[in-house]
């Protein structure tokens, strides 16, 4: 695994970077980012050392069936949270009755286990699913859950994930004084702009970082 290139990789193309960083920031055209990283995460076996310009309504079509995937995916967590109000608001409606907590605390605690561990497994598995659909332009491929799964859990590709999480949180280091600033009062109003703009570039950084890294894993047979 190439970890220099992909680091590297955000930054091949600068004007790309802080157009990047702007597209980042408007909700609905960033689907052109996640298309744009799809596009250049070399799934394909197809990798130029220089990130390409934008091809804005591709990348927005590849982007927002990325975006579908991701919701199909999230199914679950959203009739989880669904059954969860029910249920909270089921026991506050009979005023939190001994009968009413006992058959509905114990169920919400396993839900909640379950769905944090299946958070943990989409984070794992979707970009992989993402990545598995833009290779044949087919969205039942990033549903070949047999498949996907035989692929991440490998050693390169957990290392690939572990990587994308360090980058993560080095980038949160990095914007952390920002965010101190816009914390306080007043003083808020003239860094809330560089703020914006910085933690939408580290969205954008982060992005191409790991479809370069997750792209090489899985472009190997």
């Amino acid at each position: 695994m190439d970890i220099e290139r992909a680091m590297r990789r955000p930054f091949t193309n600068v004007h790309q970077f802080f157009i990047g960083g702007l597209v980042q920031l408007v909700p609905i055209l960033n689907f052109v980012n996640l298309g744009y990283a799809l596009r250049n995460s070399g799934i394909n076996g197809k990798v130029k050392d220089r990130l390409e310009n934008y091809d804005m309504g591709e990348d927005f079509k590849q982007g927002f069936y990325s975006w579908v995937i991701g919701l199909v995916y999230g199914i679950p967590v959203m009739v989880a949270v669904i059954v969860g109000i029910i249920v909270i608001t089921a026991m506050v409606m009979n005023g939190a009755d001994p009968g009413v907590l006992l058959l509905g605390v114990p169920p919400l605690i396993l839900l909640g286990i379950l769905m944090f561990f299946y958070i943990i497994l989409i984070a794992i598995m979707m970009p992989a699913a993402k990545l598995y659909y833009y290779r044949r332009q087919e969205l039942g491929e990033a549903f070949r859950f047999k498949d996907i799964a035989r692929r991440v859990f490998t050693r390169d590709y957990m290392l690939a994930f572990l990587l994308v999480l360090a980058v993560s949180i080095g980038f949160g280091l990095v914007l952390m004084p920002l965010y101190v600033l816009v914390s306080i009062p007043y003083v808020q109003y003239l860094f809330m702009v560089p703020y914006w703009y910085a933690t939408a570039l580290a969205g954008y950084a982060s992005l191409m970082i790991s479809f370069t890294l997750y792209g090489e894993v899985l472009s190997k047979k």
